[in-house]
């Protein structure tokens, strides 16, 4: 009589336990749905922030290249007004930063 009673508790713990399952298979599944959505939302939108952010790189680029062309002219010209002007710039932005500092202080 006991191993009857113990066998029936097992096997309902058993159907319990099944019954658990299925049903968090099916609240998984649904989470994973909206999952995979977000997922897929959130791909497009740095997709869309990346390829803005490659056309600013680009145009970076022009920028620097053109300045760089700009300095090798310069350079190439010779005469030391060059680097009169670079001197001229380093004290003067040296003397804002102090300025600015001493005032806060």
């Amino acid at each position: 009589m006991r191993i009857i009673i113990t066998s029936k508790r097992i096997e309902k713990k058993r159907t319990d336990r099944l019954k658990g399952t299925l049903m968090t298979c099916r609240i998984d599944n649904f989470n994973t749905q909206e999952l995979t959505m977000d997922i897929d939302q959130e791909v497009e939108s740095q997709n869309k922030l990346l390829d803005g952010m490659s056309l600013n790189m680009f145009d970076t680029s022009g920028m620097l290249s053109g300045t760089v062309q700009k300095i090798n002219s310069m350079m190439a010209r010779g005469g030391s007004t060059h680097m009169c002007y670079l001197v001229v710039f380093i004290i003067f932005a040296f003397l804002a930063i102090w300025y600015i500092l001493r005032r806060k202080g």
